[in-house]
């Protein structure tokens, strides 16, 4: 899921709703950063199967518009992180 302004719009969501659903979203999304794992990395190994989805195309755009050194350092980050998972070196 995204924050969409779009699709709050389209779908009546009470604004309270709306909130706590977007803080759940972004908690999620640091607990998995803290635990070593990250989003944009997994978006880019599986871009291709992501690229038929027509719902991914927003992500893909985002995904897109990364700094090129930016996913560069990601994707290494994210290749260390699992190669210690492989280990059993994580946590």
């Amino acid at each position: 899921m995204i924050e969409s302004v779009g699709r709050g719009r389209q779908i009546r969501y009470h604004k309270h709703k709306l909130v706590l659903i977007y803080s759940v979203m972004r908690h999620f999304a640091l607990a998995l950063r803290e635990a070593g794992w990250d989003v944009w990395d997994f978006l880019d190994r599986n871009r291709e199967t992501f690229a038929g989805n027509h719902r991914m195309g927003i992500v893909l755009k985002a995904l897109a518009a990364k700094d090129p050194l930016w996913l560069a350092r990601n994707r290494e980050q994210a290749g260390s992180v699992r190669e210690k998972l492989r280990k059993n070196q994580l946590i």
